[in-house]
C-alpha cells in the first residue's frame, strides 16, 4: 500500500506562522490514521488468506493460523480487539510525543521530552521551506485528539 497524499485547506507554505503547526499536525493526523488503517487491513488479509500467511515464518504465522481456525463471528471480535490495541498504542506513542512534564525519568536527577517536528519540503528541490514542532503547544493534549482525527480521516 503506498502511501496517500494528505489533503489540506490551504497551501502549508502560504500559511502564517501561528497556523502552520496545525496544518502540519493535520497532515501527520492523516498519515497516522493511514498507518492504523494500513496495519489493520494487512492483519485482516493474513487472518483470511492462507496464501498471504504462507509467505510468513512460521513463528510469525501461528497467530494468524489461531485467529484462521475461530469461527466467523470471534474472528471478527479478534480483529475489533487488534484495532483497540492498535489505537491504544497510537495513543500511548501520542502521549510520550505530546509529554511537556517531567514525568518520563532517565535517572533521579533527569527526564527525557521527545518533541515531533514537521517540515514542510519542496518536492522539486528537497529543501525546506518550512520546520515546525508540531507535538506542543496545540489546543489540546496529543492523546485526547485521537478519536477526532480517526472521525475525520478514516476511510469508510
Amino acid at each position: 500500500m503506498s502511501l496517500p497524499t494528505a489533503t489540506t485547506s490551504n497551501d502549508i507554505s502560504n500559511l502564517d506562522r501561528p497556523d502552520r503547526p496545525e496544518a502540519l499536525l493535520h497532515v501527520f493526523a492523516q498519515h497516522l490514521v493511514w498507518a492504523r488503517e494500513s496495519t489493520l487491513s494487512s492483519i485482516a488479509q493474513r487472518v483470511e488468506s492462507e496464501e498471504e500467511r504462507s509467505r510468513l515464518a512460521t513463528a510469525f504465522r501461528k497467530p494468524y493460523d489461531n485467529a484462521a481456525d475461530l469461527g466467523e463471528s470471534q474472528r471478527q471480535a479478534a480483529l475489533k480487539l487488534v484495532a483497540v490495541g492498535v489505537d491504544s498504542v497510537l495513543k500511548e506513542v501520542l502521549r510520550i510525543l505530546g509529554n511537556e512534564g517531567l514525568d518520563l525519568k532517565v535517572s533521579t536527577s533527569e527526564a527525557v521530552r521527545y518533541r515531533l517536528d514537521a517540515e514542510l519540503c519542496s518536492i522539486g528541490s528537497g529543501a525546506v521551506l518550512a520546520s515546525e514542532t508540531i507535538s506542543r503547544g496545540g489546543p489540546r493534549f496529543l492523546p485526547e485528539r485521537w478519536a477526532e482525527w480517526l472521525r475525520r480521516f478514516r476511510r469508510r
